[in-house]
C-alpha cells in the first residue's frame, strides 16, 4: 500500500503532540504550542520526508552557521535527536508564532513527537521579487516537483520541500532559463569555491551544473525559494512544467 504523503491532524492532537515535547524540556515545542492556540478550529498537514536526509540538512545548517544556536532553540538538541533516530521516515509541520518559525517533527504514524526547534528568520532577499518573471507557480505544484526531486536524491529539494510545505504564499515568479547559462554559472560557482567550504556553503552545486550541461531543452523554467535560515534555493523545471529538472541551494549568510 502506498505511503500517503501529506497526512493531516486537528490542532488538538498537535498541540498535544508538542506538550509531550515541552514536558521533555523542548523550549521550541512550547512556542509552538503558542502558535497553534491562534488557530484552533485549524487542520494541520504533516509532510512525510526521509529521516537521514532532514538531520543531514540540520547538521549543514548548524556546521555552516556559527551564530545559529544564539537565533534557535534547540537546534543542537533537534539535529542529535534525528541523526540518532530509528525512523526511516518522519513527519513534520511547521507553524509562526512572532518571529519564530518553529518546526515540529513525528513519527511516521504521527503518533509519537521526536523533535522541534524555532529560529528567529533571517528574513527574504530582494531579489525574491518578480521584476522580470514570465509567469507563476502554485506552491502545490512547485512542491509536488520538488518532491520528485527529492526522491531523485537531490539534498537541495529537501530546502525546498520544506518550504514549500509551510508555504503561506500560493504563488511563486517564474523566470525563462538556458541551461548552458546555468550550466556556465553554477560551473563556474563550483570551481571559484575550494571544496572545504563548498560542502558548507552549498548543496548539489556540481550535480546541478552538469546536468545543466547536458540537457537539450532550448529554455527552462526556474523559481527561487529562500528559507529562514539564509539559504536560497533554485529549481529547474521544464518549459511545460511536466518534469523537474534539478535543484541547487546556496547559503546566502556571509555574503
Amino acid at each position: 500500500m502506498e505511503v500517503p504523503e501529506i497526512v493531516t491532524m486537528d490542532v488538538g492532537q498537535a498541540m498535544e503532540r508538542c506538550a509531550q515535547l515541552s514536558q521533555s524540556g523542548w523550549e521550541s515545542a512550547q512556542l509552538a504550542a503558542s502558535a497553534l492556540e491562534q488557530f484552533p478550529e485549524a487542520t494541520i498537514e504533516t509532510t512525510r520526508i526521509k529521516t537521514a536526509s532532514m538531520a543531514g540538512i540540520y547538521s549543514t545548517r548548524l556546521a555552516q552557521n556559527a551564530d545559529l544556536p544564539q537565533r534557535a532553540f534547540d537546534i543542537g538538541r533537534f539535529v542529535q535527536s534525528l541523526t540518532e533516530s530509528t525512523e526511516s521516515f518522519v513527519r513534520f509541520f511547521s507553524v509562526r508564532f512572532k518571529t519564530w518559525r518553529i518546526l515540529v517533527v513525528l513519527s511516521d504514524d504521527v503518533c509519537s513527537p521526536l523533535a522541534s526547534t524555532a529560529v528567529a528568520g533571517v528574513g527574504e532577499n530582494p531579489a525574491a521579487n518578480s521584476v522580470g518573471a514570465v509567469g507563476t507557480i502554485s506552491a502545490g505544484q512547485a512542491l509536488a516537483l520538488c518532491r520528485e526531486l527529492m526522491e531523485d536524491g537531490w539534498v537541495a529539494a529537501n530546502i525546498a520541500v520544506e518550504k514549500l510545505a509551510a508555504s503561506e504564499r500560493g504563488e511563486y515568479p517564474v523566470w525563462i532559463a538556458t541551461p548552458a547559462t546555468l550550466a556556465r554559472h553554477y560551473g563556474e560557482r563550483a570551481l571559484v569555491t575550494d571544496e572545504g567550504s563548498r560542502n558548507l556553503a552549498s548543496l548539489d552545486l556540481d550535480r546541478f551544473a552538469q546536468v545543466m550541461s547536458g540537457l537539450d531543452d532550448t529554455t527552462i523554467r526556474i523559481f527561487h525559494l529562500f528559507d529562514d535560515y539564509g539559504w536560497q534555493v533554485t529549481c529547474a523545471v521544464s518549459d511545460d512544467f511536466a518534469r523537474p529538472l534539478g535543484a541547487v541551494a546556496i547559503s546566502r549568510l556571509g555574503e
